[in-house]
């Protein structure tokens, strides 16, 4: 059984040829005339759908071949060292190892956690150019931007990725707005904003400049989130929605890394309980936004323990439908990364990612849980193999 995910249907009794690395037909057996000497794989009582793509990692040190377990089979890396991925090597088609699009070291104004590999310093707007020259030159997919640069060197981030033909993606900085961001053309939003929460502030009637204007240690508190969470009003959400939709900005809500910080904090019951509520809050948005028609993107953030099925998980409780859950982790991500023409569905001239599960995710998204095998640029990679891989 095949999965269109763009129409969210399944076509049963399929064969699907292919060709090296990419597919040439899918249709009924009688359809697609094989080639004498194929060889054949029987996948009876499985489901297959595109390779899932994480749309928000940090591979850092490890093999980025550990995506593959849970059917990943395309990363967009938002914070890595220059150098992390030769540009040969992320082209590979025979590479054991996901489709990678990254953003290098992303951009912060701040101290917080050091100057590390991952991160260029851009302190005031005389240093971004010589920032965006090492991203150019290193050949670079985005220009990510980090919550903490003025608004002034954000303004002079966005102006000189446009210049260089480079999206400009990342956080919601402390002093830029949603509307700062769509005049600016940024083309995604991570994390609903990042830790200074861009979206809820939009979507809750404070005093902006008050809430802009904070210290790093009081990001997630309860003194920090309260006021936003009082004020969060659903209508103004609405209105937020819409002006994202029409702008085609897309959102990476992440809602695993926020449950995460909700499930696991070591603050007083009335911390955990604002960051609960706040789980509960954007939870709500995203299904706001998805109304609207703001595109959506599924991605982990390197949350211990999770994958892209606990994200479209989240996302089918925020109230989407399953196949528009699995659009999140496939056709969408092949839209952002405009390559449609090679990714995200499974189709004759497609690249042969594939995920093959035991059950129907359009039924039951936790079925995406089940992967049987994975195959990358038609190698065929079976469950015993790739869960060796899956080390976090």
């Amino acid at each position: 059984s095949v999965i269109d995910v763009v129409e969210g249907t399944v076509h049963h009794g399929q064969t699907v040829h292919i060709d090296g690395s990419r597919i040439v037909a899918v249709g009924p057996p009688d359809g697609v005339p094989l080639p004498q000497g194929a060889r054949l794989v029987d996948a009876t009582g499985t489901f297959t759908l595109p390779g899932l793509a994480d749309m928000h990692v940090h591979v850092g040190d490890a093999p980025a071949r550990r995506y593959l377990a849970s059917g990943v089979t395309m990363v967009r890396d938002l914070g890595s060292p220059i150098g992390w991925f030769a540009t040969a090597d992320r082209s590979d088609p025979s590479a054991i190892r996901p489709r990678v699009w990254l953003s290098g070291p992303l951009l912060s104004g701040s101290t917080v956690g050091g100057d590390v590999p991952a991160r260029l310093r851009v302190r005031d707007p005389t240093e971004v150019a010589a920032a965006l020259d090492v991203l150019t030159g290193a050949g670079v997919d985005f220009v990510k931007v980090h919550e903490w640069v003025s608004r002034a060197t954000y303004l002079t981030i966005a102006d000189g990725a446009r210049t260089r033909g480079l999206s400009l993606v990342g956080h919601l900085p402390v002093g830029i707005t949603i509307d700062d961001a769509i005049a600016a053309g940024q083309k995604s939003i991570e994390h609903l904003g990042g830790l200074t929460q861009g979206v809820l502030r939009a979507c809750a009637h404070v005093d902006q400049t008050e809430q802009l204007e904070v210290p790093d240690a009081t990001l997630m508190t309860r003194a920090y989130l309260d006021p936003l969470l009082r004020g969060y009003d659903p209508e103004l959400c609405a209105l937020v929605a819409a002006r994202l939709a029409e702008a085609g900005v897309w959102q990476v809500p992440t809602l695993v890394t926020v449950r995460f910080f909700a499930d696991h904090s070591p603050r007083s019951p009335a911390e955990n309980a604002a960051r609960q509520q706040l789980l509960a809050v954007l939870i709500e948005i995203v299904g706001i936004m998805h109304g609207a028609g703001v595109p959506l993107l599924a991605g982990v953030d390197e949350t211990p323990n999770m994958t892209v099925a606990d994200e479209l998980e989240l996302l089918v409780r925020a109230g989407l439908s399953p196949a528009a859950a699995l659009r999140t982790a496939t056709v969408n991500a092949a839209r952002f990364l405009e390559a449609t023409d090679s990714y995200g569905s499974v189709a004759a001239g497609r690249m042969a990612d594939l995920v093959l599960v035991d059950d129907d995710p359009l039924v039951d998204i936790r079925n995406l849980r089940r992967v049987r095998s994975v195959v990358l640029g038609g190698q065929l990679l079976d469950q015993a193999t790739i869960a060796a891989w899956a080390v976090r």
